[in-house]
């Protein structure tokens, strides 16, 4: 008999900020290696865990938005401090950049995690476009809003009627997203008690860390 069943059994991933295609793997992973099995399989859902990892750094070079985190881009009028709230900020951004396909407010939009945090950090977008450079320095960088021209562009929003542009690619914190989607899973994982070290560092005041699992597991 599989004593974690009843441990696991309605664990549901569904955190406002998980796609929902995150959530049916995730929830693939516990039915195979866990309800449907007589013995919990952790080297299976280790394993599993590596292979979507895999899959999500692919889907993001790919260009797709399928697995990134979601975020709220209400009215800037239902925040306190609407600049302090990434899907926010990302909007922003984005229709900065994209003022031909702009995202209207409220909408949920996936969430792009960069490392643009100064100018001297695109200096090779500059020869790569030209529009876009000068659209970061004079717009983000330049903005008279104090919160978003010295938060740069560490993050950028990306509408459901869009693909991760090409031009992302170089700046893309793929550690830090990749890890952070994942995490929707530490919840069955403390079951076992495989650990999740923290991992990453501070980046220029702004924090970085996030939990990746590891084949260590406690007993």
């Amino acid at each position: 008999m599989n004593p974690y069943k009843s441990d696991v059994k309605g664990f549901e991933f569904r955190k406002a900020t998980t796609s929902e295609e995150a959530k049916s793997i995730f929830d693939g992973i516990v039915k195979k290696h866990i309800l449907e099995s007589d013995v919990p399989n952790i080297s299976g859902i280790l394993y599993d865990l590596r292979e979507f990892e895999n899959k999500i750094r692919h889907s993001i070079q790919e260009g797709e938005r399928t697995y990134l985190p979601l975020g709220n881009a209400k009215d800037l009028s239902a925040y306190k401090d609407p600049y302090s709230q990434q899907g926010v900020r990302g909007s922003i951004a984005w229709n900065l950049i994209y003022p031909d396909n702009q995202i209207s407010f409220p909408s949920k939009v996936s969430i792009l995690k960069l490392n643009i945090f100064s100018p001297e950090d695109i200096e090779d977008l500059r020869n790569v476009d030209t529009r876009i450079y000068n659209t970061i320095m004079q717009e983000i960088f330049g903005s008279p809003i104090k919160e978003i021209a010295s938060k740069g562009l560490q993050v950028i929003a990306i509408p459901s009627n869009s693909r991760i542009p090409e031009w992302c690619q170089p700046y893309i914190d793929y550690n830090t997203v990749i890890n952070n989607i994942i995490s929707q899973f530490k919840g069955v994982l403390d079951v076992f008690g495989i650990n999740c070290p923290e991992v990453g560092k501070q980046i220029k005041s702004v924090n970085r860390k996030t939990k990746k699992f590891s084949n260590v597991v406690r007993f």
